[in-house]
């Protein structure tokens, strides 16, 4: 079994990336490619009015972050992040159909895992252990998701290295 406390840990409701999706034009958002992924640029003066990430900016500086989309029958294979130790993710499409599953290769097998289902909560962050393996499928309507990348590599800083530090105040288990 996977246990959810090792992949991914709630940090409570955001105060404003969510607002700020919900009003902006999807159509205007500037896509470009970055390990495969369509993602487009959110500036600092407007993820740093996120009192979360405002916090732990000032622990562990935020190299930048992003609005993810993935389009409809899309997913993404089995990974591990090959830069990020951890990340702080929202859904901001909840009531579109995808699913992230974490993963655990079976001991002998080479061709089956163990896996959990992350449900993600509406309008929640969530901090995300990019190391364990994980892939996204998603539906018939394009996925759109925030997401954080630190200045420190995973050989620097870990999901338990923030779970245990910096974000302890904000994670509700």
């Amino acid at each position: 079994m996977i246990n959810h406390n090792t992949c991914y840990v709630s940090l409570g409701e955001s105060s404003f990336i969510q607002n700020y999706f919900d009003n902006v034009d999807k159509n205007t958002l500037q896509y470009g490619e970055y390990f495969g992924f369509n993602m487009s640029l959110v500036s600092e003066d407007l993820y740093l009015q996120e009192p979360v990430l405002k916090e732990v900016n000032d622990k562990h500086k935020i190299k930048g972050c992003s609005i993810i989309k993935l389009d409809p029958y899309h997913c993404y294979v089995w990974h591990k992040d090959a830069l990020r130790g951890a990340g702080i993710n929202l859904l901001l499409t909840p009531n579109v159909k995808s699913s992230v599953f974490f993963g655990m290769p079976i001991e002998g097998s080479q061709d089956q895992v163990h896996f959990a289902e992350m449900k993600y909560e509406p309008n929640t962050l969530y901090l995300f252990n990019t190391q364990i393996m994980h892939t996204v499928y998603n539906f018939d309507e394009p996925r759109y998701l925030f997401s954080v990348e630190f200045e420190q590599s995973k050989d620097e800083l870990s999901f338990y290295n923030l779970k245990g530090g910096a974000l302890l105040p904000f994670i509700s288990e």
